[in-house]
């Protein structure tokens, strides 16, 4: 899912990943052209962060304090800075599939 594209700045940012360890779309990857600055946090459906992220190399493998988060839909929270100073924010809900 292209969340915005424009001729300032890309952000890629999937909607569902599947970490089950067989090579395919394991890691949940975030891609970002034109932006300087972003922070990335994913909450569970009762709120609680499971993942955050204020380093644009990020990935995440759905695992949260050493253990695998369960196949469910969890939501985020996406807020970046252009090359230009504009400020851009995204809310959503990726899916773990195992």
């Amino acid at each position: 899912m292209c969340i915005d594209l424009t001729e300032e700045f890309t952000v890629y940012i999937p909607n569902t990943f599947s970490p089950n360890g067989d090579g395919k779309n394991d890691e949940f990857i975030i891609k970002e052209e034109n932006i300087i600055q972003s922070n990335f946090i994913i909450y569970n459906k009762w709120g609680k962060e499971v993942f955050s992220s204020n380093n644009n190399d990020r990935s995440w493998n759905g695992i949260n304090k050493d253990k695998q988060l369960p196949p469910d839909v969890y939501g985020y929270y996406y807020e970046g800075k252009c090359i230009t100073g504009n400020k851009i924010e995204y809310k959503g809900n990726i899916t773990i599939v195992r």
